[in-house]
């Protein structure tokens, strides 16, 4: 049975479609028949089929649970990134730290709200000044990267009843 990266090349790892479609049927498949192999057809299999670029660490990761380098270099940068925004800062584009600000900083608030705009997408957050946050995605962009971002938002807030919420959100 060829590896994940031979039956895909155009899925890295960590990515979404090994969790649903085609992806996650041929991991499943592969990981239980790659597991149920002898020590020796292992070490064999593993020298005929080298992890790809991309792919350090995989066996590693299968056999016994080890993370990935490129997972441990991610939590490394995100940890590096952890900072509180000052006051005078409103937005947030450095992708560790906006991950580390959603993780640890941020919260969700405790009733469902989103901004007043009924074109936009953006998950709302508060901090623990009070402040309220935006989370947004780009998409459909024409040129350029599509990085998300988090965004200090200071504008109407409604509830699931479109009734406007008053702040701070708790």
């Amino acid at each position: 049975m060829e590896p994940p990266w031979k039956a895909f090349p155009r899925i890295p790892w960590g990515s979404l479609g090994w969790r649903m479609g085609p992806g996650e049927n041929f991991w499943f498949a592969w990981t239980a028949w790659y597991l149920a192999l002898p020590e020796e057809s292992k070490a064999e299999y593993r020298s005929q089929q080298p992890e790809a670029v991309g792919w350090s660490g995989f066996y590693e990761f299968c056999e016994n649970g080890t993370l990935p380098p490129h997972y441990l270099e991610r939590e490394a940068r995100i940890a590096a990134a952890a900072c509180p925004p000052v006051p005078s800062e409103n937005k947030i584009t450095d992708p560790d730290r906006v991950v580390w600000m959603i993780r640890h900083y941020l919260k969700k608030p405790t009733i469902n709200v989103r901004v007043f705009d009924y074109g936009s997408n953006e998950t709302v957050y508060r901090d623990p000044v009070g402040n309220t946050w935006c989370f947004v995605t780009p998409m459909g962009q024409i040129s350029g990267p599509s990085t998300a971002y988090l965004y200090r938002y200071d504008g109407k807030l409604v509830g699931e009843d479109n009734l406007e919420v008053q702040r701070p959100i708790s």
